[in-house]
C-alpha cells in the first residue's frame, strides 16, 4: 500500500516531494492526482496514516491537507 503525507498541496511521496495542483475522480476507487512531475492514479493507500479505500475518502483527504 502506497503512503502519502500531504501538508499545505505538497504530497510526499515515494520520498520526494510534489506540487499538488488538481485532481480528479475516475471511477468509485480510482482518482487521477495532478501534480508537478505529471498524473499519478491513486487507488487504496494510506494519506497522513488515515487508510482510503475509495476515490471518495481519497479526495476528501486531498480537500482537508491544509490543515495538516
Amino acid at each position: 500500500m502506497e503512503e502519502i503525507t500531504l501538508s499545505n498541496n505538497t504530497m510526499h511521496y515515494r520520498g520526494i516531494d510534489f506540487s499538488l495542483n488538481g485532481y480528479e475522480k475516475i471511477d468509485d476507487l480510482c482518482v487521477h492526482v495532478f501534480l508537478d512531475e505529471g498524473v499519478y492514479a491513486l487507488t487504496e493507500c494510506k494519506i497522513n496514516n488515515d487508510i482510503c479505500r475509495t476515490a471518495d475518502e481519497i479526495i476528501s483527504k486531498l480537500n482537508t491537507n491544509e490543515n495538516v
